[in-house]
């Protein structure tokens, strides 16, 4: 359309120039030799006009067809666009489809999520069912073992109860005899006794003959079989004193002005010996007893003690932290009560078994008095003192000792016994 434009604007200017060129031919004297060269122009302008002409009609056709093809094409676009248009309903359908059925199967999961919670629940309760059934079980089984163990222990007990017994008659009948031998041996041993103390009686008239105990054993009795004996605290020793102090007064008392340097000398380490025989130990029957306390005795005296004599010649022990003066060992009523647990020993069926309870005793007592003592606490001296909180009282030496050395004698009489061979 463009070019046809174009091609009718310059016919219109050749003509326009053709006409000015006529007017201007007619006015001058050659005006027909120009028209003849105008009439030739515009031959030739009309057949350029034709050939315009021609070229139009073949644009014109050129235009239908492409208007044609633009009208088919344009067809085709509403087609596309309607198939576009279905194609988008489809999809619409189709996803608004597969979000009611991805709705569907969330319902579905959650659905079986609930009824698998569930399950697990019951699941659960099942397996605790089980164990507290199990569990229940158990313990009745461990009640029946249990009550079987007892009955087999009580029939134990019984048999060795009445093994026990035939052991005691056969013992006791045993001992009848060795009491008669005892009677015919104490009346010899007094009457040597006898002797002895008249000679020793001879020899003091000349030298006292340096320290010497000032009590004999039988004043101590060493035959109690309780426990109560080694578990107690101090009435024993109390009672010991008491009697000493009633027979033989009071012993010296010594404090911070007493000039040592007057006071005979005594060597416990010298004493030990003397000690252990005036507890009544037999050398020959006792030897593992006496070499028990013998070892003991020799690590010392407690801490704060030490042994003096008077001016009769008689052991008494000293306390330089209180200044208490005493007759007996501070720690007589532990040794008297070991010997006599050694002798009660040998009338037990079991003697490593028998000093075994013994032990556990003294270890459960000595567990439970543990909360009872606090300390040690510090003087402004700097002396150690140890708090009583079931007294409500201090005191100067350390209780743990006490319990200490009634553990470590009983353990030394265990071993003693696992030593030896059964009778």
């Amino acid at each position: 359309r463009a070019e046809a434009a174009e091609l009718a604007l310059r016919l219109a200017r050749q003509e326009a120039t053709e006409a000015r060129a006529s007017a201007a031919f007619a006015s001058e004297p050659a005006a027909k030799e120009r028209r003849r060269a105008s009439e030739v122009a515009v031959a030739q302008h009309a057949g350029l006009e034709e050939g315009l002409r021609a070229r139009m009609a073949a644009l014109e056709e050129r235009l239908e067809s492409r208007n044609k093809e633009l009208a088919e094409n344009q067809d085709m676009v509403t087609d596309l666009k309607n198939a576009c248009g279905r194609l988008r309903a489809e999809m619409v359908s189709e996803e608004a489809s597969l979000r009611l059925q991805l709705a569907t199967e969330k319902s579905e999961a959650i659905t079986m999520a609930q009824v698998e919670a569930r399950l697990r629940h019951e699941l659960m309760v099942a397996n605790q069912a089980a164990k507290e059934a199990k569990l229940s079980a158990e313990a009745a089984m461990k009640r029946h073992r249990e009550a079987e163990n007892e009955k087999q222990a009580q029939a134990a007990e019984a048999a060795f109860a009445a093994e026990r017994a035939r052991h005691a008659a056969a013992a006791a009948s045993l001992e009848e005899q060795a009491a008669r031998d005892a009677i015919k041996r104490a009346r010899k041993e007094v009457a040597e006794a006898a002797a002895a103390k008249e000679r020793a009686r001879s020899a003091a008239e000349v030298d006292l003959g340096g320290p010497r105990f000032p009590l004999p054993s039988f004043l101590f009795p060493s035959s109690d079989a309780r426990l109560a004996g080694i578990l107690g605290d101090y009435a024993d020793q109390s009672a010991a004193m008491r009697q000493t102090r009633e027979r033989f007064g009071e012993p010296p008392k010594l404090d911070a002005t007493t000039d040592f340097s007057q006071l005979p000398k005594v060597s416990w380490d010298e004493q030990v010996v003397n000690y252990v025989g005036w507890l009544g130990i037999n050398p020959s029957a006792e030897g593992a007893l006496r070499d028990l306390l013998l070892a003991e005795l020799r690590r010392g005296l407690p801490d704060g003690w030490t042994i003096q004599a008077d001016a009769s010649g008689r052991a008494y022990f000293w306390d330089k932290k209180t200044g208490e003066s005493v007759w007996t060992h501070p720690e007589h009523d532990i040794h008297n009560a070991i010997v006599a647990l050694y002798r009660n020993s040998f009338t037990q069926a079991d003697r490593p078994a028998f000093f075994r309870q013994v032990l556990a005793k003294l270890k459960a007592h000595t567990d439970s008095e543990r909360s009872r003592w606090s300390g040690p606490y510090f003087t402004d001296n700097g002396d150690k003192y140890w708090y009583d909180r079931k007294k409500e009282e201090s005191v100067w030496h350390d209780p743990s000792r006490r319990d200490q050395l009634r553990k470590d004698l009983v353990a030394a009489l265990l071993a003693d016994a696992q030593a030896q061979p059964e009778a």
